[in-house]
């Protein structure tokens, strides 16, 4: 019989709000797996382990968080997690456990991060790399050129521009704020 602790900590695990800490971790750090090579037996970068210890760390901090307001040690639950994977059938709670287990394994989170990874570089090449507001950059460029748009003098300079700009350099920058 599973316990009513686990089925408890198995659903907030699976909450937005316990994911979307991982879910943020992840992109915030993808840029450092950009050029991840391959999993393979070899030695890694020590970068990359690294930072699976800060995750580590962000994981069991975040998961002992919420056991303590349900006053309940760390010990305490992995010994309900060991009894479960013996004596549990509920498919929920075996892929759960499955899930906790993967978490804490290095070449899982490397293969997350190496996706992550991807993200990160596709989303830097197609130039939605994220400002540090959180809006993409390209969204910050239109919504400038709402407030920019009509704002050039005679030669076709913006306001505010030196007047040593050529049209060229004008038209460029009329150009990129469309």
């Amino acid at each position: 019989m599973p316990s009513k602790l686990l089925q408890e900590v198995a659903d907030y695990c699976w909450s937005k709000n316990f994911l979307d800490v991982f879910r943020n971790f992840f992109a915030e750090h993808g840029d450092v797996f950009e050029d991840a090579p391959a999993l393979t037996g070899g030695e890694h970068n020590m970068k990359y382990y690294s930072l699976f210890q800060v995750y580590l760390k962000l994981y069991e901090s975040t998961l002992e968080t919420y056991l303590k307001t349900l006053d309940v040690t760390i010990e305490e639950f992995y010994r309900d997690v060991r009894d479960a994977q013996d004596d549990t059938t509920d498919p929920y709670l075996l892929t759960f456990i499955d899930c906790l287990l993967a978490s804490a394994d290095y070449e899982s989170f490397y293969k997350v991060m190496s996706k992550e990874g991807q993200k990160s570089a596709s989303r830097r090449y197609m130039g939605m790399k994220k400002n540090p507001v959180g809006t993409p950059i390209e969204a910050d460029a239109k919504a400038e050129s709402k407030t920019t748009s009509g704002k050039y003098d005679s030669k076709g300079s913006k306001l505010g521009d030196t007047d040593d700009m050529d049209m060229s350099d004008a038209k460029e920058s009329r150009g990129s704020h469309k």
